[in-house]
């Protein structure tokens, strides 16, 4: 094979690498965004008959994760009682071992640890894959739970 020939066929194969990339990248933040209108879903029918109050936004996202420079829609989710307010909103697509990040931050109080949402983790392998996972950080220990109703009402205890 010629020095010209083996080049052209370098190229084919970094421009197929390239595309694929790029797909992938492009199915995992529809994944993202898919996930996190299924949480907003939930949010709202696990609230209804509870009088707090809830305001999602809608934002321009660009992650830091994703080698291509794209903005894509995400949303805040804002849950709040008085001045205590657990805010929900995107992190990062791509975080070590684990997909689609939210951190949960919370305001009008002081909170030291800092749960995190995810959509996927290879260290949570025992959760299934349409759930989401919740991070929960103890000292230098972190344990990996489903996110469940019951489960976002321990968060939410907080600003009751």
């Amino acid at each position: 094979m010629s020095a010209k020939e083996e080049f052209l066929k370098k190229l084919l194969e970094n421009e197929e690498k390239r595309v694929a990339s790029e797909e992938k990248i492009s199915s995992d933040i529809q994944a993202y965004q898919n996930a996190q209108l299924k949480l907003i879903n939930n949010i709202k029918i696990w609230l209804a008959d509870a009088p707090i109050k809830t305001n999602v936004q809608a934002i321009d996202f660009s992650d830091e994760s994703i080698p291509l420079k794209i903005i894509f829609k995400m949303y805040h989710i804002e849950v709040s009682n008085n001045n205590k307010k657990m805010i929900i909103k995107p992190n990062m697509l791509y975080y070590m071992e684990q997909n689609g990040g939210m951190s949960i931050e919370y305001q009008g109080f002081s909170a030291t640890d800092k749960p995190m949402l995810f959509m996927k983790s290879s260290l949570a392998k025992d959760i299934p894959d349409d759930c989401l996972i919740l991070a929960l950080k103890t000292g230098s220990v972190t344990n990996y739970v489903p996110f469940t109703e019951d489960e976002f009402f321990k968060l939410l205890l907080r600003i009751a």
